[in-house]
C-alpha cells in the first residue's frame, strides 16, 4: 500500500490543480512484480493470501486464498484510514472479478469458500474438480452458480467498504455483470450511490493507439450505460505500467469517455503519483473537455453494432475471435466478407475488407457506417461512388504509426455536422474526392464555442433566433421597454407578385395574389416547397385555438429553397434547400439570450402570429433556417417542426434502455413518439389509440402493442396490462391524462404533449402516492439539428405518415379533406413545383 502521507500529498496537489480526489484500494493485492520481475517500479510484493496456477495456456494465474480476510477485514481498515486522510469516495479495485463464464472463470478456491460453495449449491466440488471443469463450455449450469457465489461475496466486500463512512465504488474491469463477477443490479439494490468505474480496457501506448481499441472501450462504457445512471459512472484513464501511456493519450482517454456520455472522469495513477507533467497537460485540457462536453450534449447513440472484417486484416484477429464486445453479451454481430450483412444502427468496417457490389446496396440499410484508414484506402473507389448520395459514410481516420487524430474520439456519436457527415473528413464541393490524409482540426466538434462563430444551421452549435431591431417596437411610455413584435415584412418595400392563400373568417381560405417583400437585414426569402396542414390550423379556422386574427395566410410547417437573402445574411446562398422553424422571440430577453426563444414572453410563431407559408414566397429571419440533409425531401421536411416538439419532450423522460412505454394517442405526433420511444431503447412500445387505421400503422412504425380504446374489451385489457415506466399523453383531453396515470408503474414519468385547450381535472392522490413525476413539453430550439440527421438516417420515418397530398392551388380542398375525414387524413402535405 502507498504511503498515507504520500497519498494526502498527492490529494492536495490534485486538488490544487481543480480536481476532485478520490482513493483506490486493492483489496488482495496485485501480483504485479511477478508479471514485471525487472520493472523498479513495481516493488510490491505477492500477498500470501495468493496461489497461483498455469492455465492451459501455460500462463501463469493468480487468485486469492482467503477473501474473506482480505476482502472485509484487510479493506475496511483501508477504508477507514483513507476517511480520516480525507477522502470521500473509495473505489476497490477488480482483482476478483470472474471470467465470462462461457470462456475463463478466474475467483477464490481457498477451503472456506469451496466448503460455503458447496453446502449451498449441494455440490461436492474441489479446487481441482472446479478448475477443472469451469473452463470447459458445456459445464453452465456449474458456471452460473460458481459465478453467481463469487458475485455476493464482491457485494458483501461493497457493503463492508460503504460502512465506513465513504462512498463506494468499484473498478469494472471490462464487462460487468452476473456473468462477469462483478453483479451491478444487486450492489444497486444493496448501496444505491454506489460509483461503478467502466470502460477501461487500454492502459498503454501500445494497446491504446491499435484501432480496434478504441472501439471495444467505447463499447465497454457503451455497455454499462444500458443499466447504469451515469452520474454514478466513471471512465477511468489509467497508465500502467509506469510511465508507459503518454501525456496526450492520457487527454485523448478523456475525450473518448466523454464522447460515449460519461459524466465523470477518473485518472488513476496505478502504482504510482502522476508526475507534473501529466497533471499540466490535463489541466491545460480541461477547458476543451468542459467545452466537448456541451457540444455533445443529447447526443444519441446507436445499437447494434455490426463488424465487418477483412480476411487477413491487422484488425481482424483481435476482434473477432477475443472480442469484449462480442462475448460481453452487446448486440453486436461480426460479419465477414462472404457473409450477408443485415440492416442495424451502425456498421464498422476494418482492416482489408473489400466492399462488394451487394454490401454497396446492403449500406442504405445502417443508420451510421464508419471505416478505419486501412479498410478506406482499400474501398476508395467504392467511396467515392457512394460519398454523393449517402451522407452517412464516415470515414474513421487513424494512422497507427503516428499520434492518433482528435477525430477519433467520435466512433459511436450520432450527431452530425451541417452536410451530413459525424466529423468531415471529406468536403463536398469543390473537394469532392477522397482526402485519406486531410486531419480534421477544423472540425466543429473539437473546438469550443467560443472558438468560432456558428453558422445558421450548423449541427455543431446554436444560433439564437434574434430578430433585426428595425422590428422590435419601444414606447417611451413604458421606459423603454420591449412592447411588441411586429413582423418585418409588413413594414417593408413592395416589388414583385406572389400567390397566396389567407384565413379570412370562420372556416374559410381565400386565394389572391400579393407584392413579395424585399428581405431585410438578417432575413433571407424562401420560395416554399411543401406546407404541411397541421391539426393547429383547423383550431385557429374554427376560432377555438385562442390566438391568430384574420385575414392572415396560416402554415407553420414549412420548407423550400433560399431565393434571396437580405443584408448581413452569412452561410445561406440562393439556391440552398432549407426547413424553417417558426419560433420567433424578442432576442433581446434572458431566455432568449440563453437559447430558449420559446420561453420568451413576446415569443410568437410564424403561421400562428405572423404571416406563415400558405404563400409562394416567404420572408423570415435567417436565423430561423436549418439546412436540410440531400436526404431528406421537401415533403418530409416540413415535419421537423412537429418531430422537434416531439424529440424535446423524449429528452425530459431520462430513457433507459430496455423501458416499457405507453403512447396516448394515434395522431401524428403519437405515430412519431412510438419511433423516438424505440430509437432511444424502449424495448417495448404500446399505443393507445380509437382509429384503427392509425393503429395498424403504429405497428408498421414499430409499436409492440395496439390498443383500441373504443373496444370496451380492449380497454380493460389495457388498464390489467403491466405497468409502464414511461406514458406520453399525446391526445391531451381528461380520459387520456386519467389513463397516463393509471398505467404508470410506481415511479413512472407522464410526459403531458398534447393540449387540452381548457382546464381539465387530474388524479393527484395518484401522482402523489404513486410517486410518478409529470413533465410538460412544448418547443424544443436547441433539437433541430438533432431531428434533421434523425430524418436522414432513417431513424425516424415520415413517408408513411403522409395521406394524401394536394398542388398549391388546391390548398383549400386539402383543408375540407383534413376536417371532413379526420380519420383518413393522418398528414397532408401541399406542394409548388
Amino acid at each position: 500500500m502507498v504511503d498515507l502521507e504520500e497519498l494526502k500529498e498527492a490529494k492536495a496537489f490534485a486538488e490544487s490543480h481543480g480536481f476532485e480526489t478520490g482513493a483506490v484500494t486493492v483489496p488482495i493485492g496485485h501480483p504485479g512484480n511477478a508479471l514485471n520481475p525487472d520493472d523498479p517500479d513495481l516493488d510490491l510484493e505477492i500477498p500470501k493470501t495468493w496461489h497461483y496456477r498455469v492455465d492451459n495456456l501455460g500462463e501463469t494465474v493468480y487468485f486469492c486464498g482467503a477473501i474473506d480476510r482480505c476482502l472485509i477485514e484487510d479493506n475496511g481498515k483501508a477504508a477507514r484510514l483513507l476517511r480520516e486522510a480525507g477522502f470521500k469516495e473509495v473505489f476497490l479495485d477488480d482483482d476478483l472479478r470472474v471470467g465470462n463464464f462461457n470462456a475463463f472463470i478466474e475467483g477464490c478456491y481457498c477451503d472456506a469458500c469451496l466448503l460455503e460453495f458447496n453446502e449451498k449449491y449441494n455440490r461436492s466440488e474441489t479446487r481441482e474438480s472446479l478448475m477443472a471443469q469451469l473452463t470447459k463450455k458445456t459445464n453452465a449450469e456449474l458456471a452460473k452458480d460458481w459465478v453467481a457465489f463469487q458475485c455476493s461475496k464482491v457485494t458483501a466486500v461493497m457493503e463492508a467498504t460503504d460502512e465506513q463512512g465513504v462512498q463506494a465504488g468499484i473498478m469494472v474491469m471490462h464487462f460487468g455483470d452476473e456473468r462477469h463477477g462483478i453483479d451491478i443490479p444487486a450492489i444497486r439494490k444493496r448501496i444505491p450511490d454506489a460509483l461503478f468505474r467502466v470502460g477501461e480496457l487500454q492502459f498503454n501506448d501500445g494497446s491504446f493507439t491499435k484501432p480496434y481499441a478504441k472501439a471495444e472501450e467505447m463499447l465497454g462504457i457503451a455497455y454499462h450505460l444500458n443499466f447504469l445512471d451515469k452520474r454514478l459512472a466513471y471512465s477511468e484513464s489509467t497508465i500502467f505500467p509506469p510511465r508507459s501511456l503518454k501525456e496526450h493519450n492520457l487527454v485523448y482517454k478523456a475525450k473518448m469517455a466523454i464522447a460515449s456520455g460519461l459524466e465523470n472522469v477518473l485518472f488513476m495513477s496505478g502504482t504510482w503519483v502522476l508526475e507534473k507533467s501529466y497533471w499540466d497537460a490535463i489541466a491545460e485540457a480541461l477547458p476543451a473537455l468542459r467545452a466537448l462536453d456541451r457540444a455533445i450534449a443529447g447526443a444519441e447513440r446507436s445499437y447494434p453494432v455490426h463488424l465487418a472484417y477483412g480476411t487477413h486484416g491487422a484488425c481482424a484477429e483481435p476482434i473477432v475471435p477475443n472480442g469484449l464486445p462480442v462475448l460481453a453479451g452487446l448486440p453486436v454481430k461480426p460479419v465477414r466478407a462472404d457473409q450477408d450483412g443485415e440492416g442495424g444502427q451502425l456498421l464498422l468496417f476494418f482492416g482489408d475488407y473489400e466492399l462488394t457490389a451487394e454490401w454497396e446496396q446492403r449500406l442504405p440499410a445502417y443508420r451510421q457506417v464508419l471505416f478505419d484508414r486501412t479498410a478506406a484506402e482499400k474501398n476508395k473507389a467504392a467511396l467515392e461512388r457512394l460519398m454523393p448520395q449517402a451522407a452517412n459514410l464516415t470515414l474513421w481516420a487513424h494512422k497507427a504509426t503516428t499520434r492518433p487524430t482528435d477525430d477519433d474520439v467520435f466512433l459511436l456519436q450520432r450527431r452530425v455536422s451541417a452536410d451530413g457527415w459525424l466529423f468531415p473528413p471529406v468536403r463536398r464541393g469543390k473537394r469532392d474526392r477522397l482526402d485519406l490524409a486531410r486531419s480534421d482540426r477544423d472540425s466543429p466538434f473539437i473546438q469550443s464555442a467560443g472558438d468560432r462563430k456558428p453558422r445558421h444551421g450548423d449541427a455543431g452549435g446554436q444560433c439564437v433566433s434574434r430578430l433585426p431591431e428595425a422590428i422590435v417596437l419601444r414606447d417611451d411610455r413604458r421606459r423603454g421597454q420591449v412592447d411588441r413584435i411586429r413582423f418585418p415584412s409588413r413594414t417593408r418595400r413592395l416589388t414583385m407578385q406572389k400567390r397566396i392563400w389567407q384565413w379570412t373568417g370562420l372556416n374559410e381560405v381565400t386565394s389572391g395574389a400579393a407584392e413579395r417583400e424585399q428581405p431585410g437585414p438578417g432575413e433571407a426569402e424562401i420560395r416554399i416547397a411543401s406546407i404541411g396542414i397541421c391539426g393547429t390550423d383547423l383550431h385557429i379556422m374554427s376560432g377555438h385555438a385562442g390566438f391568430g386574427e384574420p385575414p392572415l395566410p396560416l402554415g407553420h410547417e414549412l420548407a423550400g429553397v433560399v431565393e434571396r437573402i437580405g443584408p448581413g445574411v452569412d452561410g445561406w446562398l440562393p439556391g440552398d434547400r432549407v426547413c424553417i422553424d417558426p419560433l420567433i422571440g424578442c432576442g433581446v430577453c434572458r431566455e432568449c439570450l440563453n437559447g430558449n426563444k420559446h420561453r420568451c414572453a413576446r415569443s410568437g410563431e410564424i403561421g400562428l402570429h405572423f404571416p406563415g407559408g400558405w404563400q409562394e414566397y416567404l420572408v423570415v429571419p435567417a436565423a430561423n433556417l436549418y439546412r436540410l440533409p440531400d436526404a431528406v425531401s421537401f415533403e418530409e421536411a416540413t415535419q421537423a417542426e412537429t418531430l422537434h416538439c416531439c424529440l424535446g419532450g423524449i429528452d425530459k423522460l431520462d430513457i433507459r434502455l430496455g423501458c416499457h412505454a405507453a403512447v396516448i394517442g394515434d395522431g401524428p405526433t403519437g405515430l412519431y413518439y412510438v419511433q423516438l420511444l424505440k430509437a432511444a431503447g424502449a424495448s417495448k412500445v404500446s399505443l393507445f389509440g380509437m382509429r384503427e387505421g392509425r393503429l395498424e400503422l403504429g405497428r408498421r412504425l414499430g409499436a409492440d402493442v395496439t390498443v383500441n380504446l373504443r373496444s370496451a374489451d380492449t380497454a380493460s385489457e389495457a388498464m390489467a396490462a403491466e405497468s409502464q415506466d414511461i406514458a406520453i399523453d399525446a391526445a391531451g383531453n381528461e380520459a387520456s391524462l386519467k389513463l397516463g396515470i393509471e398505467l404508470l408503474k410506481w415511479g413512472g414519468r407522464l410526459l403531458l404533449f398534447g393540449l387540452p385547450g381548457h382546464p381539465i381535472q387530474a388524479d393527484i392522490q395518484a401522482v402523489v402516492l404513486k410517486e410518478l413525476t409529470l413533465a410538460g413539453s412544448t418547443n424544443a430550439p436547441q433539437v433541430w439539428p438533432r431531428v434533421l440527421e434523425l430524418m436522414a438516417s432513417g431513424g425516424v420515418r415520415v413517408k408513411p405518415l403522409i395521406t394524401q397530398r394536394y398542388p398549391f392551388e388546391e390548398l383549400d380542398k386539402a383543408i375540407a379533406f383534413a376536417r371532413s375525414e379526420p380519420d383518413e387524413a393522418v398528414k397532408i402535405i401541399v406542394s409548388q413545383p
